[in-house]
């Protein structure tokens, strides 16, 4: 019970270091305009077939093709909150980023739980207790993990489930962890087949 909750805390922190640099960073770049404007569209017109001449998309392509599955998932979650709270739209797009980072941290504890209980098993719990604080504050301290863990980019998309791939492959979870990795390369970025391949192969050598 203990663990649970100085678990729960370290998701927190990592969550509110998340939000302050949303916070004192709000704006996005061209980078990550897809997304936010797929995530503006969602919410603003819905996805019903007749709505979808109005999504920005259809005008601005983009020289590559894009999935909506990551702005579809951050709709469905900020949806409600939007109607119930009559969020503005800059605000709809703060609490996008908001779920998109609450998202990202709880991923990122589930791949420390697993890590340290994978090499520790239920022997030192003070030294996983002082490890996982550790690792905790190296994330929160970094700049770079941090502030985008919060970004519509589709590599923050896959890191979410890389964390979870890794967290499921360290319980041996097999099809959990091929599951993760598939969702991560075929539609978020084709990339992480280089982590993946070598995930695999050590599961079948």
């Amino acid at each position: 019970m203990v663990s649970d909750w100085w678990d729960f805390g370290l998701d927190t922190i990592t969550f509110w270091f998340v939000g302050v640099l949303l916070w004192l960073c709000p704006y996005t770049k061209v980078e990550e305009s897809f997304n936010t404007q797929a995530t503006h569209d969602i919410l603003t017109f819905g996805v019903k077939q007749s709505a979808l001449p109005s999504y920005d998309h259809f005008e601005f392509p983009g020289v590559v093709p894009r999935t909506f599955v990551g702005p579809i998932i951050l709709s469905i979650i900020v949806k409600p909150i939007s109607l119930i709270l009559r969020l503005s739209k800059p605000n709809q797009l703060f609490a996008a980023r908001l779920v998109l980072g609450g998202i990202s941290s709880l991923s990122l504890g589930q791949f420390r739980r697993s890590f340290f209980a994978s090499t520790l098993g239920g022997q030192g719990s003070r030294y996983r207790f002082y490890s996982s604080v550790f690792t905790a504050l190296v994330c929160c301290c970094q700049f770079h993990l941090p502030f985008y863990m919060s970004r519509p980019l589709a590599n923050t998309f896959a890191l979410a489930l890389m964390n979870l791939a890794l967290s499921s492959w360290m319980k041996d979870r097999g099809g959990e962890c091929v599951s993760f990795l598939a969702c991560a390369c075929s539609i978020f970025r084709a990339d992480c087949i280089l982590l993946a391949a070598p995930l695999l192969l050590s599961s079948v050598l």
